[in-house]
């Protein structure tokens, strides 16, 4: 496999994941910083996992 293809798959997630967490701040009314925390690390841990793993 070339460059290219994990670092296309690499954004592609990155995108996903920032819009999902978007979505998720603009519907909550908890500005909690242990809140904002807990989403960035599950929308940015478990993807970066994956394409270690992948």
């Amino acid at each position: 496999m070339d460059l290219p293809t994990p670092v296309l798959i690499g954004i592609g997630l990155s995108m996903d994941c920032f819009a999902v967490s978007l979505a998720i701040r603009s519907t909550t009314k908890s500005r909690l910083p242990r809140a904002v925390l807990i989403t960035d690390l599950c929308f940015g841990g478990f993807p970066a996992g994956m394409t270690v793993l992948g």
